[in-house]
């Protein structure tokens, strides 16, 4: 497995974290996996085709995450994030990833409605913080999904 591909994955993974506890997605974070995505695709030799349309479907990514984010469904961080998975997942598993990403944001939604109907009946003990970190009152963090996803990308682009 190439050293660039797993560095990205626990990029992802981080992304996955903070937004889970802060819905936030760091800027840094986001580039440094597309940095990372680059470096993999000059060190492996891919040619220009190939990286032109890894960064094609991440582009198509970004301007339909984008839609989404104007319309208030998803935020800015999610947007960014969205183009860095989908670049490193490029035409091969793109759909794949796709698919992927849509199972988990809906789960992460089902999990987050469940996780306020327990808090409002028990809104304190043990259990709570973790309750509130998937709360989707707070909103579905759906950058978690995005990572899922990314790291996927990113292994199986290694």
């Amino acid at each position: 497995m190439p050293l660039l591909a797993v560095v990205a994955a626990l990029l992802f993974v981080a992304a996955a974290v903070r937004d889970l506890g802060w819905r936030l997605i760091d800027n840094r974070l986001v580039a440094a996996a597309l940095v990372a995505w680059f470096g993999h695709a000059v060190l492996s030799g891919w040619g220009g085709a190939a990286i032109f349309f890894h960064l094609a479907i991440g582009v198509a990514a970004f301007a339909v995450a984008l839609g989404a984010g104007l319309a208030g469904w998803m935020g800015g961080g999610d947007v960014k994030l969205a183009a860095a998975v989908f670049t490193w997942a490029g035409p091969e598993h793109a759909l794949a990833i796709l698919v992927m990403v849509v199972v988990a944001g809906l789960l992460l939604a089902v999990l987050g409605v469940a996780a306020d109907a327990v808090l409002r009946r028990w809104p304190s003990g043990f259990a709570r913080r973790g309750l509130f970190l998937l709360s989707a009152a707070r909103g579905v963090p759906y950058g978690v999904a995005l990572a899922c996803g990314g790291g996927l990308a990113a292994l199986a682009a290694g």
